[in-house]
């Protein structure tokens, strides 16, 4: 039952990026940022499958939070300028990495996800 906090996560991730990125259509650099990284949100899952975190899968992580970390200096090197979709919506991508295994191994969630599941 603690694998499911990961795509229970992802789906939250993924949702505030999206909603963030609906809100702010009529922008696109702010769009197009927040929509990449609701795209990179999913990627967890594919990373995963690789075969070097088939068997640890929290090496995963590591390329997750790099591609997600790669954002903003994009910004830098290309703008001059790290635009704040990119800064708030990378931070708010790494900073739920460590709620997956934190929430993932409380007992409130294996109550949660049996209610879930059953």
């Amino acid at each position: 039952m603690a694998f499911l906090a990961v795509p229970m996560v992802d789906l939250v991730v993924f949702a505030v990026l999206v909603g963030a990125a609906l809100y702010w259509r009529n922008r696109p650099a702010a769009h197009k940022r927040l929509m990449l990284l609701a795209t990179l949100s999913l990627l967890g899952a594919a990373l995963t499958r690789l075969p070097f975190a088939i068997e640890e899968p929290a090496l995963a992580l590591g390329p997750y939070c790099a591609i997600a970390l790669l954002c903003p200096p994009y910004d830098w090197v290309s703008y001059r300028r790290v635009h704040p979709a990119f800064l708030w919506g990378t931070a708010w991508l790494v900073a739920t990495v460590p709620l997956r295994a934190i929430l993932g191994f409380s007992e409130t969630w294996h109550e949660f996800a049996v209610w879930l599941t059953s």
